[in-house]
């Protein structure tokens, strides 16, 4: 009797589970156009206590500095009357402090308070728009039927699982076998993440946008500690002209620079900070950044490999603790970054169509040796390409130069800022010129959605209306031609002109 009654609730319970499923699965989708998944980058939304009536949005970086400048300008003040670097020091660890204390992470690489993103339902409906923009329904700000947030401060290879369910899920209300998915900055670190392992079975087409995969110098000498700024006047200025939109605004901010430069105030200016960082950086500043943001899985996955030893020294050494954080870190690092072009090779081997679009022409923030790379403002071309030969921005190769690599096609960007040559994948790999990190216009999303529609793998010379190298110009993408050096004017004719057109009203 006993044994009847098990085998009917056994029985019931396998009935009940399978109605259960049944009633989220769709019949196989044969419409011919797989849903988009995209993987968002880096900053989305965090919230502490998210849900209860003690919520708030974290890092509250804007009114937290509103509250500390008034600080700082007091203790900066201080500083340059008695020359003691000390109290300002202690000042400078408790503000940057306070801004990122609430999304720091424990020793292990855990969140160590209760940080969550907004929840959000998924959408079972099955829904995806293959091809349902154009004329008549205007593009879409991110192309994509279904998009994938994660907390950006974890481990990225526990966020790749979570992006393997939520693929399982979008497969199985769609009714397809396999997605296409595109990846955004740190979402390609946790799609690269994925793929080491769960493999591509899932993808039909991979796309790698402005790909964070192999890390940024940003993040490297910040870790490292390698930071100059008192030398970095010429390079403030470069990065300005490469990276401020057009405006009579913009054009005061980057004339009043000019000029303070060509006068050399600039450069005392920096030097003095330099100084100032000098004096406080080697007391608890690098201490409490290491147990902040350095705390974050996330944050050492930008980490690029000719830093990581170094940095990682330099923050742990000494220290204890960090054993389980330091686990993490590796086995992301020597998995997965430095396997990146394996995990790529793998893909185009398995059938899986693949494009990398990377950005060039605008300097990286400067703040250490390495601000002349060409970069998107944020990454490094050469990480984002995985490999390709840059001149310094805003300037080109020697004109006698020869690309480095001869496969048979051209690879040289005719501005002679970029030779894709030595890339590791050339024929798939995408350069936009001067379209900053975050941007997504309609244009560069135009160009997304052509690629994802493309139903066999192109090489970068097949892809209608498009090219290898492109610029971002005026809301719209054209073929790069040559590099337009505009005719250096008077930084005072700049600024008065600039200044003229704001009163204007321009």
């Amino acid at each position: 009797m006993m044994k009847k009654i098990i085998c009917v609730v056994l029985s019931m319970i396998i009935l009940v589970s399978s109605v259960g499923i049944t009633s989220f699965a769709k019949d196989k989708c044969d419409c011919g156009y797989a849903p988009v998944v995209f993987v968002v980058g880096q900053g989305e939304d965090l919230y502490l206590n998210e849900g209860t009536s003690e919520e708030k949005l974290v890092p509250d970086i804007t009114g937290n500095l509103i509250k500390l400048i008034p600080k700082f300008v007091l203790g900066y003040t201080l500083q340059a009357i008695s020359g003691n670097y000390k109290a300002l020091g202690a000042l400078l660890q408790s503000m940057f402090h306070d801004i990122v204390d609430d999304i720091a992470c424990d020793r292990d690489g855990n969140s160590r308070k209760n940080i969550s993103l907004r929840h959000e339902e998924f959408d079972t409906s099955g829904r995806h728009a293959a091809l349902k923009y154009g004329e008549e329904n205007s593009m879409p700000i991110l192309p994509c039927d279904y998009k994938f947030k994660y907390d950006w401060r974890l481990d990225p290879v526990y966020n790749a699982e979570l992006l393997h369910d939520y693929i399982e899920k979008v497969k199985e209300c769609t009714g397809h076998d396999k997605v296409i998915i595109m990846a955004h900055s740190e979402g390609n670190n946790v799609l690269c993440s994925y793929l080491y392992k769960y493999g591509s079975e899932s993808f039909e087409k991979v796309m790698f946008l402005s790909p964070a995969y192999q890390g940024l110098s940003i993040l490297g000498s910040l870790f490292s500690g390698e930071y100059h700024l008192g030398d970095k006047a010429d390079d403030l200025v470069t990065f300005l002209d490469t990276n401020l939109p057009e405006s009579p605004q913009n054009g005061l901010i980057r004339s009043s620079i000019s000029l303070l430069n060509k006068t050399g105030i600039l450069k005392i200016i920096l030097k003095d900070v330099q100084r100032l960082l000098d004096n406080v950086y080697e007391q608890n500043i690098y201490d409490t950044l290491i147990d902040t943001i350095g705390t974050m899985p996330g944050m050492w996955s930008f980490c690029p490999d000719e830093y990581y030893e170094r940095a990682k020294h330099r923050a742990f050494d000494g220290k204890e603790g960090y054993d389980n954080l330091i686990k993490k870190i590796d086995h992301y690092h020597y998995n997965v970054q430095k396997n990146v072009p394996s995990i790529i090779s793998g893909l185009l081997s398995d059938g899986v169509v693949v494009y990398i679009v990377a950005g060039y022409g605008i300097s990286s923030i400067p703040v250490s040796n390495t601000s002349p790379n060409q970069s998107d403002m944020v990454i490094d071309t050469k990480y984002m390409s995985i490999g390709a030969t840059c001149s310094p921005v805003a300037q080109t190769f020697e004109s006698s130069y020869k690309q480095k690599v001869d496969d048979g096609h051209n690879h040289l960007s005719p501005d002679m800022m970029v030779d894709a040559s030595t890339c590791a994948f050339p024929e798939i790999t995408f350069f936009v010129r001067d379209k900053n990190h975050n941007d997504d216009p309609p244009a560069y999303c135009q160009f997304l959605w052509q690629l994802a529609y493309q139903k066999e793998q192109l090489d970068v010379f097949s892809v209608d209306g498009y090219s290898q190298f492109m610029k971002y110009e005026n809301g719209r993408f054209i073929n790069v031609t040559s590099f337009e050096n505009a005719e250096k004017q008077s930084s005072v004719k700049l600024f008065f002109e600039s200044l003229l057109s704001l009163f204007k009203g321009k």
